[in-house]
């Protein structure tokens, strides 16, 4: 689908991608991202405000959240698990608003293929799962 990642808008977006490998912008607003099966990659920019990322994809491929623009780096990102539910958000310090809900990514251990496997930050960090697990607060 060539729109997946260039159909958003400033409103409140739901994409949800194929079996294939897709990527999914949510843009500006408070939106819900699922690329199900496949290899997807989640584009998230400073100032694209609340979105939430549920990955459902039951596979062994890698699924990336790749962020882009000031304050979206791995020194300044908070992440924390959302009460006793499966799910983490992630939030950023210096006064911004920008945070991701990775919804169900603790589902099944820390190598249960849902979520994503990968987060590259925007300081040309990347960590993966158990990098994710050990941040959270």
């Amino acid at each position: 689908m060539e729109c997946l990642s260039d159909c958003w808008s400033s409103h409140q977006d739901t994409l949800e991608g194929t079996s294939f490998n897709n990527t999914l912008r949510g843009g500006i607003g408070t939106d819900y991202l699922d690329g199900r099966g496949g290899a997807d990659t989640y584009l998230f920019s400073s100032g694209d405000g609340q979105d939430t990322l549920h990955d459902t994809g039951n596979d062994t491929s890698v699924d990336t959240l790749v962020l882009s623009g000031a304050g979206l780096t791995s020194t300044n990102v908070r992440a924390s698990r959302v009460g006793t539910s499966n799910d983490i958000q992630l939030s950023f310090g210096g006064g911004s608003t920008d945070s991701i809900l990775l919804k169900n990514q603790l589902f099944g251990g820390i190598a249960g293929k849902y979520g994503v496997e990968s987060i590259r930050f925007s300081n040309g960090v990347t960590w993966n799962e158990t990098q994710l697990s050990s941040a959270l607060r």
